[in-house]
């Protein structure tokens, strides 16, 4: 159990990592200043939600697909254990997808002090 719970928090986490990589990227090539022009990053953000975060999002559906076979196991853990990896997997890509961006927009201040992406 404890094994499947880092992988499914690893996996989580690699969301959000990739998730910030390519909204690095994306910055970079429009040659945007998210510190003085909170519009490009708002453009930013909404084109790694819709392109990479469709990538995030079929990661984790197809994780939770492949896990829900566990629910049909006879044993209870199992069970646990298959309905666990399957909320995380899809919370996690939620809120990368909603909260991640919004905390963002809410904390550019702090974060693109001196211009560039931390």
């Amino acid at each position: 159990m404890s094994v499947l719970s880092c992988l499914s928090l690893g996996m989580a986490v690699d969301f959000a990592i990739h998730f910030i990589s390519r909204l690095k990227q994306r910055l970079a090539e429009v040659g945007a200043d998210p510190a003085r022009d909170p519009a490009a990053l708002k453009e930013a953000l909404l084109w790694t939600a819709a392109r990479p975060g469709k990538g995030i999002m079929r990661n984790a559906v197809l994780f939770a697909v492949a896990f829900s076979v566990m629910l049909f196991s006879p044993l209870v853990p199992y069970v646990i254990v298959g309905s666990f990896i399957i909320s995380m997997m899809l919370i996690s890509a939620l809120l990368t997808l909603l909260y991640l961006p919004a905390l963002i927009m809410l904390m550019r201040g702090w974060l693109f002090k001196t211009g560039e992406v931390k």
